[in-house]
């Protein structure tokens, strides 16, 4: 017999309406725990999944070949790895746990450490070099970078610092920076006997230039000197007036071939830079042309100037002596009669202008010769073998170029190139 219908007092349907009351419950009863049951089962899932973190976590932390640790604001050490535990020279964490990290720092490192876990706890990352002393007695050079570590509230509880022993890095560097000094020693070393060398090298060829210049100077100015003084004993010998005019207009020409040669050496020599401003090289080339007609009958010189040539930037009296010293050369080469050519041109941001002759041309080492001072095929003649030199001086300091082309019975070919100003 069921116990719910024994109730006493109660009437067949109170009874029917407790026993319904009744199984509602039961069943409600029933749900919550089965949720109840979830619930557990979920947290039992849950903290055998957080069990498991911290077991993965503790292995990386354990394997982590840097020291791991955990510190206090005041610089207690709270935990540390394996790794962490060689490095202070011990073998249990127990042995460090609760000391502070300032028992093993370097002194001088106190305050620089202090300031990093103010930063920590203040929420804020540090990287931070020091020594520190392990407890056999054994020095490591230190790198660690530390963060602050929060609570479940968001509160910093510590700061965690992971640390590496650089002592061998460290040493390494040192090693090389005394090599590297060592080096830059030896390069600065050799530099100074570099320019040493460099001066001697330097006087020597000044002093081998001197001497060439001295030796052409000498054998260039006795010439007229020889025959100054057999016109002035001729003059001295004879009493007739024609012989005698002649020997001074001689001894007059001499002198005036000895001051073109002191001129020449002077220009030669010349280390200053002249005044320079616009001009038009085919002015130069004209005017040139016409002296030259006017003076020398017997020649065909031809003047092919191209328009609207741009203008350069130059000194009008040296490059009047460029072209004079090179028309001069072409017209000495030259049969009367043929023909000479002067061509401008512009080719890219440059101006050219060549002079060019048909006559007796040079031979290879002659051509290879030509601008070399005091040497010349016409020294018989009375060529000093400085024009070229002074004028390719000249073209130089112009910031041009100068070119020879020539070849025995095939005339010569001078090129002279000047970069225009917007080169």
């Amino acid at each position: 017999m069921n116990p719910l219908q024994s109730l006493p007092g109660r009437s067949g349907r109170q009874r029917n309406a407790r026993i319904r009351e009744l199984e509602a419950r039961v069943r409600d009863l029933e749900i919550r725990s089965g949720r109840q049951r979830g619930v557990i089962a979920q947290q039992q899932a849950e903290i055998e999944s957080l069990t498991a973190s911290q077991e993965f976590f503790r292995t990386i932390v354990a394997s982590e070949p840097a020291c791991v640790k955990l510190v206090e604001r005041d610089g207690t050490i709270l935990s540390m790895n394996p790794a962490g535990l060689a490095m202070v020279e011990v073998q249990r964490e127990s042995e460090v746990v609760g000391l502070s990290v300032y028992d093993v720092l370097r002194r001088e490192d106190h305050e620089a450490f202090r300031a990093g876990l103010v930063e920590n706890f203040e929420g804020r990352k540090t990287h931070l070099e020091f020594e520190i002393t392990g407890m056999k007695g054994t020095r490591r050079r230190m790198e660690t970078f530390s963060a602050p570590l929060r609570d479940a509230y968001g509160d910093v509880c510590a700061a965690l610092a992971i640390t590496h022993d650089i002592t061998a890095r460290t040493r390494d560097q040192r090693e090389l920076h005394r090599h590297r000094e060592h080096l830059e020693d030896l390069v600065e070393k050799r530099t100074r006997e570099l320019e040493q060398s460099r001066l001697t090298a330097q006087r020597a060829e000044r002093l081998a230039s001197l001497g060439t210049l001295a030796a052409g100077l000498a054998h260039e100015i006795n010439n007229p000197l020889g025959a100054i003084r057999m016109a002035a004993e001729l003059a001295l010998q004879t009493e007739e007036p024609a012989p005698t005019t002649r020997a001074l207009e001689d001894i007059r020409a001499e002198v005036k071939r000895c001051s073109r040669i002191v001129n020449s050496v002077l220009e030669f020599g010349r280390d200053e830079p002249s005044k320079k401003q616009p001009l038009s090289l085919n002015q130069i080339v004209e005017s040139v042309g016409d002296r030259t007609r006017r003076t020398r009958k017997s020649i065909h010189l031809t003047l092919d100037l191209e328009e609207e040539l741009p203008l350069i930037s130059g000194n009008e009296t040296e490059l009047e002596r460029v072209i004079v010293n090179i028309l001069q050369n072409a017209i000495q080469a030259s049969l009367p009669g043929e023909p000479i050519l002067i061509r401008t041109q512009t080719t890219g941001a440059h101006v050219v202008c060549e002079i060019r002759d048909r006559g007796a041309g040079m031979t290879a080492e002659n051509a290879e010769r030509a601008f070399d001072p005091f040497y010349s095929t016409r020294m018989a003649s009375g060529g000093t073998g400085l024009g070229l030199s002074v004028s390719h001086g000249i073209v130089r300091e112009h910031g041009g170029t100068i070119e020879l082309d020539s070849r025995p019975g095939h005339g010569t070919s001078v090129a002279l190139t000047f970069p225009t100003p917007e080169a």
